[in-house]
């Protein structure tokens, strides 16, 4: 198996060298260093936590640590031939593997397993990095299952999930778990403008559209964003208004928003609906310290908020929680339906704090 077949496209892009480089993981990183040092290292590592918070980058920098040249191995200098090829991809010893598109095919763990069965070509120490391990479907998870429990002793390998639960528990109890964890709002916005050099507002943006993840932020397309925000709002303020607008509003959000699935769409919409009822919140409420996540639109959230009360906010950000969770709790719904009782029991409680304003 070429590492550089699996790994062109899914590979992570750290800023700057060595572990030092994970942000927000320090509780992470130490136990991997510490490990290291006390020759325990576990053959078979679980990365587990949210999606874009360095799980990939952390096994990659420490593949390099593991065949660096020169400071290994608890951490990497990221400039020795060794860790110049693991970073580019075409490091013999360092195996990775990806969905291809959306699963992890049987097919590639065989490939996989075949290929480990032989002493490292040059480093130290041969690392497979099993990315989104959670597509792996149950044929692959159980072909890899001895791997996992035997494998070569020059051999560790990570898997990194957002989704540890959809693993098989054969599998993760063949694995040493290591929890990563949300990396703070202003952590990521400091990132993103002093590491990043993005501009002050738009890392701001950023990191508070996607609270906990460096990754989420960076890979945000904020243009896309902003198109699906004016139709957010638009929906919002027809379920205020009630009659027909609803079933509008609700076609309207069905046919936006991000995801692979209907339902993931449906669901990323209602996301944003969350972003403006908070926003809303935060004018109506006169909260102190509190930023607004959209703040270019502070002069439209104001004047909003003169039709409506916190507490009418209030309600319509539980009724829209409620909506989130008819698209996530794995019951499939229909789509238009749910969209529309939601936007039904939103438009109740913002229309009916308008009628006491306006009386």
């Amino acid at each position: 198996m070429s590492a550089a077949k699996d790994i062109a496209t899914e590979l992570p892009r750290p800023i700057g060298n060595g572990l030092e480089a994970i942000v927000g993981q320090r509780v992470a990183v130490q136990a991997l260093q510490r490990a290291i040092e006390r020759d325990r290292l576990p053959h078979a590592l679980l990365f587990a936590g949210p999606q874009g918070v360095g799980k990939a980058t952390t096994a990659l920098l420490l593949a390099q640590a593991l065949n660096c040249q020169s400071i290994g191995p608890t951490d990497a200098c990221g400039e020795c031939i060794s860790c110049s090829k693991i970073a580019r991809g075409i490091h013999p010893d360092v195996v990775w593997i990806a969905p291809a598109p959306r699963i992890i095919r049987i097919g590639q763990i065989r490939e996989l397993i075949s290929a480990i069965g032989y002493r490292p070509h040059e480093g130290k120490r041969r690392v497979v990095i099993v990315d989104d391990a959670h597509a792996m479907p149950g044929a692959a998870q159980n072909a890899f299952l001895k791997t996992l429990e035997e494998p070569p002793a020059s051999t560790t390998i990570v898997l990194a999930t957002a989704a540890p639960g959809s693993l098989l528990p054969t599998v993760q109890s063949r694995c040493q778990t290591l929890r990563f964890s949300p990396v703070g709002q202003e952590t990521v916005r400091q990132y993103l403008e002093q590491q990043m050099q993005l501009p002050g507002e738009e890392a701001r943006l950023r990191a508070a559209l996607n609270p906990g993840s460096i990754g989420g932020a960076l890979a945000m397309d904020l243009e896309a964003y902003g198109t699906l925000l004016e139709t957010v709002v638009e929906a919002l303020r027809l379920s205020q208004h009630g009659g027909g607008g609803v079933v509008a509003a609700a076609d309207s959000l069905a046919n936006n928003g991000y995801g692979e699935t209907a339902t993931q769409r449906a669901a990323s919409t209602l996301r944003v609906g969350r972003d403006v009822l908070r926003d809303l919140l935060v004018v109506t409420s006169e909260a102190e310290g509190a930023g607004l996540v959209n703040s270019a639109q502070r002069d439209a959230w104001v004047a909003w908020g003169r039709e409506v009360n916190e507490d009418a906010v209030i309600d319509a950000l539980r009724a829209l929680n409620v909506g989130i969770e008819r698209f996530t709790t794995g019951i499939q719904p229909n789509i238009k339906m749910a969209l529309e009782q939601t936007l039904i029991e939103i438009g109740g409680a913002l229309g009916g704090a308008g009628q006491r304003v306006a009386s």
